[in-house]
């Protein structure tokens, strides 16, 4: 009977904690897109941006399209788009001629800091309600959540360590 009892209160438990990230995911996205519009670029314009921003400055094609699950006949065309907007360039390996790097410009970085504003803007007025040490709680117990789910192997990939701040 216990063992009921206990089961019942975490599935409840997951079905709450299920239902809020995904309302605070619907949130900022939908405030990030905005945000996004008014930049004049698309969802997968920022997924790569950001990409190239936060995790590897100067991927080649290939690396961005297995990170992002994309084929490369589309980011071929994203990063078209992104670079006749002045937001990266392409660049030839130093090493092998045949790969291609692409980087950010000067441009793009500094969108994509206008987009982390924004981003931060949102958390924080949402965040303003808690005291320091129920945030700090709060990421805690988020970093081991996400531990739970991805595993440790992207423990160092996305930790409060590697966060841009």
């Amino acid at each position: 009977m216990e063992k009921d009892k206990s089961d019942k209160d975490l599935n409840d438990s997951s079905v709450k904690l299920m239902y809020f990230i995904a309302a605070i995911a619907r949130l900022c996205i939908g405030e990030s897109k905005k945000k996004i519009m008014s930049v004049s670029l698309t969802h997968p314009e920022v997924t790569v941006i950001g990409y190239i921003y936060y995790e590897n400055p100067h991927p080649c094609m290939s690396d961005i399209g297995q990170v992002l699950s994309l084929d490369l006949s589309t980011l071929t065309r994203i990063t078209d788009r992104l670079v006749e907007k002045g937001l990266i360039l392409r660049k030839p390996d130093l090493q092998d001629r045949r790969v291609v790097r692409v980087c950010l410009t000067q441009k793009g970085k500094e969108v994509v800091k206008t987009l982390e504003k924004e981003r931060t803007q949102i958390l924080e007025n949402s965040l303003k309600n808690l005291t320091v040490e129920e945030r700090s709680n709060l990421i805690k117990l988020m970093e081991k959540l996400f531990q739970a789910i991805f595993g440790k192997q992207n423990q160092s990939r996305f930790s409060v360590e590697t966060c841009p701040h």
